[in-house]
């Protein structure tokens, strides 16, 4: 009997993704040529916490968390989470444990959007909200954010879009790539919108924690957790290493449908990873969180002579772990990105990555070293001074 190649194709949703921030550059990535330098990457950020050299992780450690265990993590954040963010009263009950904020993300959307639903995402923001609802079988909506505005929502274009049957609002504070993190107005006017319209509010809050200073919570607004849930990235808010261990906050009627959602798939939270939430509780602000902000400040001081070469604009505020920043005379991302890539080995993320709204920008990371700035600096600058010298012969 011969057997014949089935031939399926992938289903439609797959080719409705949104590309990765860095796809431009796959054409480019091949092995180097020997006179070629190393590909230095600004385009993503390394979570700057290593596991502690004297760390012994013991087989042990990575058995599955008790019930009892996870019990004890979920009523320590909602103690922290209740006194930092000054919120009312946040319960255990309303705290839904998962492997990540990706798949935490995949698993709200699949959770509370249907085939065809409408869900608004920001004109300019990472991917993950575009996939996670096209997975889901909803349809991304964008809603404005331009420089005009300073990159935050137009809450008047909003009220009219958010009548469509939106199910979901996506929103991202403080908001990567740009920086920017919305306003207790902004919150409140949210609220009432979703509110009104019965639609859920999703607030990315990964990056919390990096500015010294508090940004707003969804938490914290009247109102907010009846109506939204905020997500978390415990390695980002504590200062942990970079594992796979997130958490969403909200009324304990969303949690309820996440655990119902959750239990489809499973999750395998290590006894370990319970642990290192719990030491970074009890020592919040942690050392180790400390250093990752100085990092980004030092990161912010080191990439200054680059952008200056460069003659990149940026005014983004230090809130998250990248620099948001315009090219000269608003030039195509992609073709300066590729020129930064192909002429100097130096890899950024261009603005369209993040939606096109995004033309004339690029984003960079902060959280490379000293070292890794500058030689970028070097080889910015000695092509620059090789092309003046072969201009002034």
């Amino acid at each position: 009997m011969i057997v014949k190649k089935v031939l399926i194709d992938r289903a439609d949703r797959f080719y409705q993704m949104p590309p990765d921030i860095l796809d431009f550059a796959r054409p480019l990535l091949g092995k180097p040529l020997r006179s070629q330098p190393e590909i230095i990457n600004l385009g993503t950020s390394a979570w700057p916490v290593p596991f502690s050299e004297d760390a012994r992780i013991l087989p042990g450690s990575l058995k599955p968390a008790s019930a009892d265990k996870l019990g004890l993590l979920k009523e320590s954040l909602a103690d922290w989470l209740t006194q930092y963010h000054g919120a009312l009263r946040i319960g255990p009950r309303e705290i839904f444990l998962g492997n990540g904020l990706s798949s935490i993300m995949h698993l709200i959307a699949l959770t509370y959007i249907d085939t065809g639903d409408a869900a608004l995402v920001p004109s300019l923001a990472v991917p993950l909200y575009r996939q996670a609802i096209t997975a889901a079988g909803g349809v991304p909506v964008p809603y404005q954010l331009s420089p005009r505005h300073n990159w935050s929502p137009d809450i008047e274009k909003m009220s009219s879009r958010i009548g469509q049957a939106a199910r979901v609002l996506f929103v991202n504070s403080p908001h990567n790539p740009t920086g920017v993190d919305l306003n207790e107005q902004t919150f409140h006017a949210f609220v009432t919108m979703a509110s009104k319209q019965n639609t859920l509010i999703v607030n990315d809050a990964c990056y919390q924690s990096i500015p010294p200073r508090k940004p707003l919570s969804l938490l914290s607004i009247e109102g907010g957790r009846k109506v939204g849930l905020e997500v978390y990235s415990l390695a980002y808010l504590l200062g942990l290493p970079p594992v796979p261990f997130g958490f969403a906050v909200g009324h304990r009627s969303l949690i309820s449908g996440l655990e119902q959602a959750g239990e489809l798939f499973g999750r395998y939270i290590p006894e370990l990873f319970v642990d290192l939430a719990l030491d970074g509780l009890k020592s919040f602000p942690s050392k180790s969180l400390e250093q990752a902000r100085k990092r980004f400040v030092a990161g912010a001081a080191a990439i200054q002579p680059l952008l200056e070469l460069l003659r990149l604009e940026t005014s983004s505020p230090l809130t998250i772990p990248f620099i948001w920043a315009r090219v000269p005379g608003r030039r195509n991302s992609v073709a300066f990105s590729r020129l930064l890539l192909k002429r100097y080995r130096i890899m950024v993320a261009p603005g369209t990555g993040f939606g096109e709204v995004g033309q004339g920008y690029i984003r960079l990371s902060l959280a490379a070293s000293k070292e890794e700035y500058a030689e970028c600096i070097n080889r910015v600058s000695a092509r620059t001074r090789a092309n003046r010298r072969g201009g002034a012969s």
